[in-house]
């Protein structure tokens, strides 16, 4: 069973790894909906890119259903492939009656055509899939080169770097920007090349090696 403290800290994780999720986690949702996010950020995983610790490995395993986990397969033989079409189609046909059959052949010879006299075939239309999150070329880095001068100038306080940060990246959520700056605090977190303090007026600045 996967702890609350857990998931939070996999969300951390997931913000951290996978560069260019937008948006961000919010890691201050409450536990369930956190879940829910975490469930939709697996499937933007890519193992070629995306590693993540042993800990948060065994959550993403917990909570990926089984059917969806990266495993090894055998391809299926063109044969294989065949029969399974084939059983799909004789499961979802309808058995049709004699007058359904006249009226579909009726219809058939009804089709519109074209001035060629070809027949019309109508355009199939995609249907837009809405997504929890998608890839955007802003990443950690990019947010990281932006503000670090203004930390290095050492006049702003947090929320005045938050607002910076949001008028350069309108599509991320304040709490995610904040939450890097806050981690910039803690060298297990930090994403600058230095780490960041805090004085007692809130002005935030780089710690002097």
């Amino acid at each position: 069973m996967v702890t609350e403290k857990q998931l939070r800290k996999a969300a951390r994780e997931f913000n951290e790894v996978m560069d260019g999720l937008n948006p961000l986690i919010d890691t201050t949702l409450p536990e369930e909906e956190l879940m829910g996010v975490l469930k939709e950020a697996i499937t933007f995983i890519d193992p070629t890119t995306d590693h993540f610790s042993n800990e948060t490995q065994l959550i993403i395993d917990e909570l990926s259903p089984i059917e969806d986990l990266v495993k090894e397969k055998k391809p299926a033989t063109k044969q294989e492939v065949a029969e399974k079409i084939h059983k799909q189609n004789v499961a979802d046909k309808p058995v049709k009656t004699a007058p359904e059959v006249e009226q579909e052949e009726e219809e058939e010879e009804e089709e519109p055509v074209t001035p060629s006299g070809r027949k019309q075939v109508p355009i199939p239309v995609k249907k837009e899939k809405k997504e929890l999150f998608s890839k955007k070329s802003s990443t950690t880095a990019d947010r990281v080169a932006f503000i670090a001068p203004f930390i290095e100038k050492g006049k702003f306080t947090k929320a005045q770097l938050v607002e910076k940060l949001t008028g350069k990246f309108p599509d991320l959520a304040i709490s995610s920007l904040q939450t890097m700056l806050t981690d910039a605090k803690n060298p297990k977190y930090n994403k600058f090349q230095k780490l960041v303090i805090q004085d007692d007026k809130g002005i935030l600045s780089f710690k002097e090696d």
